[in-house]
């Protein structure tokens, strides 16, 4: 049977670091019994009782991981996860997070031992021993992270499932098991002892950002320009004490970063935390950085009733106006399309309608001299990259339909416009259509599943009026989006309508009912998605009355049975590691393969990678490589040709 592939490494971590600490206690007491000095004996044994009770905490730990580390049962995701040496499920992930902190143990307690043999580490002694008390602090906090993983290891057969439910187990919830784990120790100067460097450095910014919004609608700032200042007053603030608390000074408000609120954040400050990225500052700065391509537009899709029934033929009327969503879209529904090349829109054809309200259609579009002005340099800039570019006006031969994430209460096609346009770079024959659905909680559960649906509808008929002949068509949708964008493929299927030939889910939430998983418990002390504020979106999401989120596909895809499965199209799954979310990627997976051929069915893990990687290609070489992977796999399944860099 294949045990977890964190196994052996995280047993041997405990060999080393027990063997350490050890020799630290042998060196104290020896010490002590040379000691002449009242004062420095009474100094020894307080640094002998800390190490004597880290060895405990090391010793203890170890016996309630033993189940874990030496569990004989084939546990989903171990046999089929892509790498092999990356982290097959979240029992791998904690195991993995185990490791590393023994890791640090043992470092510092090596250096400890170095300095105690010259008198150069007389002077380092103090800090390297602050740092020893600092993990075992961490240590004892994550000693409870385990001994959760290990109850729901008992709770659920591990080779069919990760996930335990709340319904089925009331003692798995999430108010009783904050109040027993202290997550401090996960936060201030040792923050994030589990990622890397560079994506520490990130999500300490991160944290920095969002303590500034907190701070700023703690405020009631309102007004944009005092909004602005605010925050960049706190920013400047709390940067100063993160670097300040970086250096070793013990600056209290800077401990405190990211360490959870008594009460949960308001839909509010996460849209304010989430958006960040949107605010014009930032905006510009990514808009420079982002890769160059010929389109990058808004465009709006009149919804069904508003179409004009000379639009279509009338022998279509019957067969595929019965096939449209439910009245659910009654509003405009918004999309960003973007292109290497550019391509020829017919912006009036899409609009073309005598019943569209509140949209100036008339022949003098452009009401004022800037207006016209703005308009004629755009196309001074068309004119030119069609020239320039090879293969402009060229209609594109596959479509990528892109549905974007925040938790269904957040952000838009914009705030992930950066890696969209690095796929655009790599498949210059393909162009994006990325749908902004309208976000909870005021267009609960259907609307945005219902609008994507009549959007991904809407191509079907009218991708010439886009430039594309949709030859072949991809379906990628992250975090939420991938929710949405599962859920859309099964009412393509329930509707009779043509299916995409690819489908992308980047670290999707595939089951919206109250349930915990191994990888799901990093969300006590993550910084990117918190518990707190997964509870919050759900919420805000699921109307109160008269759902069943256990049950219904469309809210939970993730449930979806046989009948569904079998009739996917080839399908990738990408997540990290260090993901709350990544659970549900590998049971969702591990579904599928009963179902359906393994040359069709492929995940993708990479290790040490937070949620929402893919924002992060500008400064994560990591997540540069999910992109890139994402991209040459759209282009195998669009039968285009991938122009990717290959460094």
């Amino acid at each position: 049977m294949a045990r977890l592939r964190s196994s052996s490494v995280t047993w041997e971590a405990f060999e080393t670091c027990t063997k350490l600490v050890n020799k630290l206690i042998e060196f104290e007491k020896d010490t002590e019994r040379k000691s002449t000095s009242s004062s420095v004996t009474e100094q020894l044994g307080e640094k002998l009782r800390d190490y004597e009770s880290l060895l405990s905490t090391l010793e203890v730990t170890r016996e309630l991981v033993k189940p874990l580390i030496y569990c004989e049962l084939e546990m989903v995701g171990v046999n089929f996860v892509q790498p092999k040496d990356a982290p097959a499920n979240g029992f791998d992930s904690i195991l993995h997070i185990l490791h590393l902190l023994l890791c640090k143990i043992s470092n510092n307690c090596q250096q400890l031992l170095d300095s105690l043999q010259s008198w150069k580490g007389f002077f380092q002694e103090k800090n390297i021993f602050e740092k020893l008390l600092a993990r075992h602090e961490q240590m004892r906090s994550f000693y409870a992270i385990v001994y959760l993983a290990i109850k729901m290891q008992e709770a659920v057969d591990v080779t069919q499932t990760l996930l335990v439910s709340e319904v089925l187990r009331p003692d798995f919830t999430l108010s009783r098991w904050k109040q027993a784990i202290k997550t401090d120790a996960f936060f201030g100067r040792y923050f994030g002892f589990h990622y890397q460097s560079d994506i520490r450095h990130l999500l300490r910014m991160t944290l920095v950002a969002k303590e500034t919004v907190h701070k700023t609608y703690e405020g009631c700032q309102k007004e944009p320009k005092l909004k602005t200042i605010s925050l960049l007053g706190w920013g400047w603030f709390y940067s100063h004490l993160q670097m300040l608390e970086y250096l070793g000074l013990d600056v209290k408000h800077a401990k405190q970063l990211g360490i959870e609120l008594t009460s949960p954040p308001t839909i509010e400050q996460i849209r304010a935390f989430w958006n960040l990225i949107e605010e014009p500052f930032l905006a510009g700065l990514t808009q420079l950085a982002s890769a160059d391509v010929a389109l990058d537009k808004t465009l709006s899709i009149p919804p069904p009733c508003l179409h004009s029934s000379s639009r279509f033929e009338e022998s279509d009327i019957s067969s595929y106006f019965l096939r449209l969503p439910s009245m659910e879209v009654r509003e405009p529904v918004n999309i960003r399309y973007i292109s290497y090349h550019w391509r020829h829109i017919s912006e009036d054809a899409i609009l073309q309608s005598d019943d569209i309200h509140n949209m100036d259609h008339d022949d003098n579009r452009f009401s004022t001299w800037t207006d016209k002005l703005s308009q004629q340099v755009k196309n001074i800039h068309v004119s030119w990259d069609g020239w320039l570019r090879n293969k402009a006006n060229e209609p594109a031969k596959a479509l990528l339909v892109h549905i974007h994430g925040g938790g269904f209460i957040a952000q838009g096609s914009s705030s992930h416009a950066i890696y969209l346009k690095e796929w655009a770079v790599d498949l210059p024959d393909s162009c994006i259509v990325s749908i902004d659905y309208k976000l909870a909680p005021e267009y609960k559960y259907p609307v945005a599943l219902e609008e994507c649906t009549f959007v991904y509808t809407w191509l079907l008929k009218h991708h010439d009026l886009l430039g594309t002949r949709a030859e072949r068509i991809v379906v990628v949708g992250d975090s939420a989006g991938g929710n949405l964008a599962l859920a859309m493929v099964f009412k393509l299927l329930i509707r009779g309508l043509r299916l995409p030939d690819g489908i992308v889910l980047a670290y999707p939430a595939l089951y919206l009912f109250p349930a915990w998983s191994p990888s799901r418990l990093l969300s006590l002390f993550d910084p990117l998605l918190p518990a707190s504020v997964l509870e919050t979106c759900m919420k805000a999401y699921l109307p109160s009355e008269n759902v069943n989120a256990h049950e219904d596909i469309f809210i939970s895809p993730g449930m979806a049975g046989e009948t569904f499965l079998k009739q996917l199209p080839s399908l990738l799954v990408v997540a990290g590691s260090l993901d709350p979310l990544f659970d549900d990627s590998v049971v969702f997976v591990h579904r599928v393969r009963q179902w359906k051929e393994e040359n069709d069915v492929e995940i993708r893990i990479f290790p040490n990678l937070p949620h929402g990687f893919l924002n992060m290609g500008l400064v994560v070489h990591e997540a540069l490589e999910a992109i890139r992977h994402i991209s040459k796999w759209i282009a195998k399944h669009s039968r285009v040709k991938w122009c990717g860099n290959v460094k």
